[in-house]
């Protein structure tokens, strides 16, 4: 991919960023595409938040838009896909030289209401209700928000430096 946007004149120019998994170059279309103060909740892979080599579409992320939540989804959240994701909510800045100052969401899911094997059965545990209920608690008022369960987490934005993991499940 990284090859045919550097021989694509008008891909070049859109697609600056380059990390290292093709999701990079979905999350900067989604952010260019975004209006100013426009939301978008994005599902990405841990790769993301955890590669090294990733530092430059974080700090591209952080430069360009209001991260409002990293969601936390268990491995096999997505039948086929049998890796670790996340749900990345954010809000497009209405001026990149903002400053972020508000706190970012933070919440584990454990269970999504279903078993996580091919079967896909329902069960009593679902977790994605909960984060539902306190994110939007949390919308309401970010200074005074307090969590209402040991799975939500409020991080101070200075926490998400892009040259470090943005890995919510280590904090």
């Amino acid at each position: 991919y990284k090859d045919a946007i550097n021989n694509e004149g008008s891909l070049k120019d859109y697609y600056n960023e380059m990390g290292m998994g093709v999701e990079c170059f979905f999350i900067e279309k989604i952010v260019n595409e975004l209006k100013p103060l426009g939301k978008a909740f994005i599902i990405i892979p841990d790769g993301l938040l955890n590669r090294v080599h990733d530092s430059k579409i974080r700090k591209f992320i952080k430069k360009n838009c209001i991260i409002e939540g990293i969601i936390s989804l268990p491995i096999g959240a997505f039948y086929s896909t049998q890796k670790k994701t996340y749900i990345l909510a954010i809000t497009k800045k209405s001026d990149s030289e903002q400053q972020q100052v508000s706190k970012v969401f933070g919440y584990i899911a454990t269970s999504i209401g279903e078993s996580l094997d091919v079967y896909r059965t329902p069960t009593p545990e679902n977790d994605l209700k909960d984060f539902v209920r306190q994110y939007k608690y949390f919308q309401l008022d970010k200074t005074l928000f307090e969590p209402l369960s040991i799975n939500c987490k409020v991080f101070p934005i200075e926490k998400f430096d892009p040259e470090t993991n943005w890995c919510i499940d280590r904090w």
